[in-house]
């Protein structure tokens, strides 16, 4: 019965993975003129404030909130997404990321190349067991400009597109910078630069996610997706199948 339970419990966090996981994909097209107004999705577990160092489960709902500079297309192969474009030295050792010129966090704040050369840096100093070593060959992180940051790695990385820009969810250097001593993460709701905002959390009852209206990729298709706290898999299947 003990496995049973483990394996519905994988099941559903599956199936919202997958959900989440498309509506990831549309938040970068246009809206049409008719969008949805709710979609209902349980999750097995309350993540806390849904920031990078905050999950445990819960990393499509971070991928809504925060922003990557690459993002893996529907076949896995890593586009550029905050990022116009990184071009890698001849060595592999150096490469050159340009930014897209007027992403904003959802607080109104620029996002810019001082904010992804803050994340990389941050996250090398403070130990993630996904994220941290994904930046081990990372050496020297500059910023030219606004919108350029120049990575000089200690040795050629032919996956360094995929990881880590397409997996390190860029962080605020306003918020996270001021961050006393021992936390890791800011108190209060999660500020991205992605196509949902937390808006509520009702800790373990559910999220509230609203559209960023103002997103870089268009306006996602769905205005608002409610996440109860379901932590009984068949019932939170028997939800997601039901839409309730």
């Amino acid at each position: 019965m003990r496995s049973m339970r483990a394996f519905l419990r994988r099941a559903g966090t599956t199936a919202v993975v997958a959900a989440l996981t498309f509506l990831v994909s549309v938040a970068g097209a246009a809206a049409q003129d008719r969008q949805a107004d709710v979609v209902r999705l349980p999750f097995p577990e309350d993540e806390g404030n849904l920031t990078p160092y905050s999950f445990e489960l819960g990393y499509p709902l971070v991928t809504l909130i925060y922003d990557t500079v690459m993002w893996r297309d529907a076949a896995g192969v890593p586009r550029p997404w905050l990022a116009r474009s990184v071009t890698p030295s001849a060595d592999g050792r150096r490469l050159r990321i340009r930014l897209r010129r007027g992403v904003r966090w959802h607080d109104g704040e620029p996002l810019t190349a001082d904010d992804v050369a803050f994340t990389f840096r941050y996250v090398a100093a403070h130990p993630h067991p996904r994220f941290t070593p994904q930046l081990a060959d990372v050496e020297q992180v500059t910023t030219p400009d606004a919108s350029t940051v120049d990575v000089a790695l200690r040795r050629p990385s032919l996956g360094f597109l995929d990881q880590p820009l397409a997996d390190v969810p860029i962080l605020p250097e306003h918020i996270w910078a001021s961050l006393p001593p021992g936390r890791t993460a800011p108190a209060g709701r999660a500020v991205g630069s992605g196509p949902y905002r937390l808006t509520r959390h009702r800790r373990g009852e559910r999220y509230t996610l609203r559209a960023n209206r103002r997103y870089f990729r268009g306006r996602p298709t769905v205005r608002t997706l409610e996440v109860p706290i379901i932590r009984d898999a068949e019932r939170a299947i028997r939800s997601l199948q039901q839409g309730r």
